[in-house]
C-alpha cells in the first residue's frame, strides 16, 4: 500500500482509490500481512487495463480483513497461467485465497481468467470469508482444470448472499479436467459439506466442462448446504431455471 503496514494497522480502516494501492494490498498480503481486523475500502473505480494480476491472498498467507467495495467498480481483469493441476497455478481470480474476513460491495466488470486449479474470477479460494453484494458482468471468461466457477473455484464454508452474474453474450466458464472430476459451474465450481447458506444469487454464463460436476450455479454441493432464491439462464438457449443449482 502507499503507507507502511505499521500505518495501516494504526487506522484500523484503508481506503485504496488507485490500480497501484490496490496491486500494493496484494503485495503487503501474499507477503504475510493479513489484515485481520482492518478495513480495506474503494474510494474510486478502478482499472485494471487488462494487465497480468497477481491474486490477493494465497493458502499460506491469506486475506483475513474486510474488503469493502463501496458500490465501485473493477474493470478488466486479466490473469493467464497454464491449464493445469499444477499448485503454482491454483487460487487464482481477484482473490486467491480469503479465509475469516468479508469481501462486500462492489462490481467486477471484464474479467479474462486462465488457470489450473481453485480458479473463479472474483476469488479462487474463498474458504471461510463471506462474499456478498456482487456483481461480475460485461465480457467474461474463465477457464480452467478443475474447480472452477465463474466467481468462487473451490470451498466454499462461510454463507453468501446477493450474488449477480449478468454477463455478456459470448462469455463463458470452462474447465477441462481430461479423466479427473471437472467440478465447474457459472458461480460456484466446488462447495464441501457444511450448513452454508446460499441466497439471492442469479447468473446467465454459459458454463461447459470436460467430465462431470458441471452445473448453471455449482458444479457440486456437498450434503448439508440450502440454497434460497437462486436462477440461472442459459444464454444461448434463452430459457430460465429457477430454483435449481
Amino acid at each position: 500500500l502507499s503507507s507502511a503496514a505499521s500505518d495501516v494497522y494504526k487506522r484500523q480502516i484503508y481506503f485504496i482509490s488507485t490500480v497501484e494501492q490496490l496491486r500494493a494490498l496484494a503485495t503487503e498480503v501474499n507477503g504475510g500481512t493479513t489484515f485481520s481486523g482492518m478495513q480495506i475500502k474503494l474510494s474510486n473505480d478502478i482499472d485494471l487495463k487488462s494487465e497480468e494480476w497477481t491474486p490477493i491472498g494465497r493458502k499460506d498467507k491469506a486475506f483475513q480483513g474486510t474488503f469493502d467495495g463501496c458500490g465501485y467498480t473493477i474493470s478488466n481483469l486479466k490473469i493467464e497461467r497454464g491449464v493445469n493441476n499444477s499448485s503454482s497455478n491454483a487460487d487464482m481470480g481477484l482473490f486467491g485465497f480469503t479465509s475469516d474476513g468479508k469481501v462486500m460491495n462492489f462490481t467486477l466488470y471484464n474479467a479474462f481468467v486462465k488457470a489450473g486449479i481453485d480458479v473463479g474470477a472474483i476469488a479462487g479460494t474463498p474458504y471461510t470469508s463471506s462474499y456478498s453484494n456482487i456483481t461480475l458482468a460485461g465480457d467474461v471468461k474463465v477457464e480452467g482444470y478443475s474447480y472452477v466457477g465463474g466467481m468462487f473455484g473451490k470451498n466454499v464454508y462461510k454463507g453468501m448472499e446477493n450474488l449477480t452474474v449478468r454477463v455478456n453474450e459470448g462469455s463463458y466458464v470452462k474447465a477441462e479436467s481430461e479423466t479427473y472430476r471437472t467440478y465447474v459451474g457459472g458461480v460456484i465450481g466446488f462447495m464441501g459439506e457444511g450448513n452454508i447458506i446460499i441466497s439471492n444469487v442469479e447468473s446467465n454464463i454459459n458454463v461447459t466442462g470436460s467430465t462431470c460436476d458441471v452445473g448453471g450455479i455449482t458444479g457440486i454441493a456437498h450434503y448439508g448446504n440450502t440454497f434460497e432464491t437462486v436462477s440461472y439462464t442459459h444464454l444461448r438457449a434463452h430459457e430460465t431455471l429457477r430454483h435449481l443449482v
